[in-house]
């Protein structure tokens, strides 16, 4: 898992807001090419939940979590060990 999504407690998160964590932790590869409206969709929530998420995980906005995901990091690096 990368290291962004341990900026959230996730026992803390509304079932919705869990749903959507789901969504985003197993198709983090996904994020950086799709809109918020592509991922509430596919995660079966609003458009709102998302962002709520998103601000939730300590991102401003949804483009800065698309610059992290996009950025090679030394956790994801080492998976590949």
């Amino acid at each position: 898992m990368m290291s962004f999504f341990g900026n959230v407690d996730f026992q803390k998160l509304t079932y919705t807001e869990r749903t959507c964590y789901s969504y985003l932790r197993d198709n983090v590869d996904k994020i950086p090419y799709m809109r918020v409206r592509d991922i509430a969709l596919e995660a079966h929530v609003g458009t709102s939940s998302v962002m709520r998420l998103i601000h939730k995980m300590g991102y401003d906005s949804y483009r800065k979590l698309q610059v992290q995901v996009s950025q090679p990091s030394s956790s994801h690096m080492n998976s590949y060990s």
